[in-house]
C-alpha cells in the first residue's frame, strides 16, 4: 500500500465498507445462532437453574412476549460474540495502515494479552460469579410483599 495521504472521503467510504462487514456479520452469526437460541440461552441460565433448585424455586415468564425477546437477546449476544474476530480484523485493518512498523509490533503483545484475559475473566465470571450473585438476588423473596393486603 502506497504510504501517501488520502483524501478524506476515500478514508470515509473505506469506514462505510468496514462497517458493512462488520454489521453483515453480526447479522450473519446472530441470524445462525437464532436457530439454537433455546440451547444458547440455557447454557446462560446453567448457574441460575442450579441456584434456583438448591432453593425449590422456578423461573418465570411474565409476558407471553419474553421468551421470544429472551431468545432473540441471547442470539444477538452469540452473534456479537462469534463476529468479534471478523470485528477486530475491521478495525485493525482500517487503522493498522496509519501506524509506524514498529507500532504494528507493540500491539500484537497486547492484542493476545486482552484476548487471554477476556477469555479468563469471561470463564471465571460464569462458573465462580455468577452462582453467587444469583444466589443473593435469589434470597430476595417477595411473596410475603404479594400476600399482604394493603
Amino acid at each position: 500500500m502506497p504510504d501517501e495521504p488520502a483524501p478524506i472521503t476515500e478514508h470515509l467510504g473505506e469506514l462505510r465498507n468496514r462497517l458493512f462487514w462488520t454489521l453483515g456479520t453480526l447479522l450473519i452469526f446472530s441470524v445462525a445462532a437464532f436457530s439454537f437460541a433455546e440451547e444458547i440461552f440455557l447454557f446462560l441460565l446453567d448457574p441460575v437453574i442450579e441456584v434456583m433448585a438448591e432453593r425449590g424455586s422456578k423461573l418465570q415468564a411474565i409476558s407471553p412476549t419474553e421468551t421470544f425477546f429472551t431468545y432473540l437477546k441471547a442470539s444477538l449476544l452469540a452473534g456479537f460474540m462469534a463476529s468479534l474476530p471478523v470485528t477486530f480484523w475491521q478495525i485493525w485493518a482500517f487503522v493498522s495502515p496509519g501506524l509506524y512498523v514498529q507500532e504494528r509490533r507493540a500491539v500484537i503483545p497486547f492484542v493476545l494479552a486482552s484476548s487471554l484475559l477476556f477469555a479468563g475473566g469471561a470463564i471465571f465470571g460464569y462458573t465462580q460469579v455468577f452462582p453467587i450473585v444469583f444466589d443473593f438476588l435469589s434470597g430476595f423473596d417477595t411473596s410475603g410483599l404479594i400476600e399482604q393486603s394493603w
